[in-house]
């Protein structure tokens, strides 16, 4: 059951990331949303090239006055499951009333496998005051009926204290291309580094909620553009020294917003902005300033929904990989050949060992910082083993034939 909820929750990450990905193109001034729909939709109204943002294309955007004589930005868009919809926010000025990262209006228009538009579409409407509240309405088809039942399963959900010891085995086909996650563009390096490095938030595997990370609790001002981290004071790094604001600040400055290292996260953190005098859309980054060792803020040029998921985004150490920025050798640091003991994060494993075309292990960190109800320092795990096999089938095939003692398969979902 656990895996049919995991496996249950991307496909809501999916659809929720498609809604929300094109938040951050429109600029302007920031009021109170209404959560009233518009009195009629627009239609297609656009030929032109589909434009790629997140997990979905974007196909429209622009303002648009409806029947009541009321003016909406709107974002009609297609996602990685095969849902087209569009989305309504209430138009001030050149921008649309943004002081809370929450859908207004959501229009599905598209299910997956339909030729043309629904002659019904559903309207779902989401309240301002919640992050990604239930909505009013959905579609009655079975892949609702699976999103309702793994939503029940999620609040139904308790977790326990668990028992250490024991190793998992996973057998996969790749094998890591770099040991430097901020460069890294394949899923065999950052899913091996995702378990060493951490951001600010995470997303809940289980409910799909933004919750804390390095972060401990955060702020932000009225108009979605100031926001204020404060991070966990007990984080330590894997060789011992302090996590702290100075690392954050680092990261975005002299790592991601670096012209010359080809950062990964980059897009992210890079806002289109709608310029008044010109009505042209230029890019503009965000600003990131350290209070104290354990405050840091962010000041965003415009409001952006998407936000607080991105700052998920690793943080690395400046105490470790700042010479090689001054040196402008970060595009060549921890690369393949890289000792494993030098790769340093704040995660809950470490590279013990790694041999090219046959295995990578990783280790438990016993510093990390966080622990289960009972207070039992995490996680409970003493390691990963990932080993390289020709063929996933018949890897499989032996597993489930007991002839294998691997504990997982990539690929297998």
């Amino acid at each position: 059951m656990a895996k049919s909820i995991r496996i249950g929750m991307v496909i809501i990450a999916c659809l929720v990331g498609a809604a929300v990905g094109a938040l951050s193109l429109p600029v302007g001034d920031a009021a109170a949303a209404d959560p009233a729909c518009p009195g009629s939709w627009p239609g297609q109204a656009y030929d032109g090239p589909l434009q790629q943002v997140d997990h979905g294309r974007i196909a429209y955007q622009d303002f648009f006055t409806d029947s009541d004589g009321d003016r909406w930005f709107m974002i009609r868009s297609s996602d990685s499951n095969g849902y087209t919809s569009i989305r309504a926010y209430p138009a001030t000025g050149n921008g649309y009333a943004a002081n809370s990262p929450d859908e207004v209006c959501y229009l599905v228009v598209r299910k997956p496998g339909a030729a043309e538009d629904a002659a019904d579409p559903t309207q779902i409407v989401f309240p301002t005051e919640q992050e990604e509240p239930e909505p009013a309405a959905r579609p009655i088809d079975p892949q609702a009926a699976v999103v309702e039942q793994l939503q029940r399963n999620a609040a139904a959900f308790r977790y326990t204290t668990g028992k250490r010891g024991g190793n998992v085995t996973v057998t996969t086909i790749g094998e890591p291309l770099t040991f430097n996650l901020a460069l890294a563009d394949d899923a065999s390096s950052s899913g091996v580094l995702g378990r060493l490095f951490e951001g600010l938030t995470e997303v809940s595997w289980l409910t799909n909620r933004v919750e804390p990370g390095l972060a401990r609790s955060w702020e932000h001002s009225t108009d979605g553009l100031t926001w204020t981290f404060y991070l966990r004071p007990d984080v330590r790094w894997h060789d011992g020294q302090p996590f702290t604001a100075h690392d954050v600040a680092f990261t975005f400055n002299r790592i991601i917003y670096n012209d010359n290292i080809n950062a990964n996260a980059r897009a992210a953190f890079n806002f289109r902005v709608l310029d008044d005098a010109t009505d042209q859309w230029r890019v503009e980054p965000m600003t990131v300033t350290v209070l104290d060792d354990h405050t840091v803020r962010f000041r965003l040029p415009i409001s952006s929904a998407p936000f607080l998921r991105s700052m998920g985004t690793a943080i690395y150490p400046k105490h470790i990989l700042e010479q090689y920025v001054d040196a402008s050798t970060f595009n060549t640091v921890w690369d393949i050949d890289t000792d494993p003991a030098d790769v340093i994060g704040t995660g809950p494993f470490t590279i013990a060992s790694y041999e090219p075309g046959r295995r990578l292990i990783l280790r438990r960190n016993p510093d990390y910082w966080l622990r289960d109800a009972a207070g039992n320092s995490l996680p409970y795990l003493d390691g990963i083993v990932y080993v390289k096999v020709p063929d996933l089938a018949a890897e499989l095939a032996a597993f489930r034939a007991g002839q294998s003692d691997s504990h997982g398969v990539l690929g297998e979902e």
